[in-house]
């Protein structure tokens, strides 16, 4: 699920080990010091995602490494920026410039930080982008664990 959800930006590949549901990047010496624990840890490395419903979700850490090793953006203005972390549609007068034309696209703000990804798609020959993934997904799924 990761190699082909990074695939959807960037050809270059990140290496990772899977833990139950979570892809963790870790390194070498992480890798050695496990072997040598009798029992499996419950965590370790850098977490780049997990399975969650039946699908991929992506870490920020995930979404910054991808952000930083893909052209495949759209960039909004503030206000924009602020409807998109809410999980909210950009319209047109948001979009400050894009790279992409159509497609799933890494959705940045003015500073080239990464907010999520989503879909971009025509209407009325407008440029409009539906939200896959924001980064206040997070504190959403929180809140309503309350």
């Amino acid at each position: 699920m990761l190699d082909s959800f990074i695939s959807q930006f960037t050809k270059k590949k990140i290496q990772y080990k899977k833990f139950r549901h979570q892809y963790i990047q870790i390194t070498r010496e992480q890798e050695e010091l496990i072997k040598t624990i009798s029992e499996k840890p419950y965590s370790a490395g850098l977490l780049l995602g997990e399975d969650y419903k039946g699908r991929f979700l992506p870490s920020s850490s995930l979404m910054d490494w991808v952000a930083k090793n893909s052209d495949k953006k759209v960039f909004l203005n503030k206000k924009s920026e602020w409807f998109f972390l809410c999980g909210r549609m950009v319209m047109p007068d948001g979009i400050i410039r894009a790279n992409a034309k159509d497609g799933i696209v890494l959705v940045q703000n003015e500073r080239d930080e990464n907010l999520g990804f989503g879909k971009i798609f025509l209407e009325n020959g407008r440029m409009m982008i539906r939200p896959i993934y924001d980064k206040g997904f997070f504190l959403r799924r929180e809140k309503n664990k309350r």
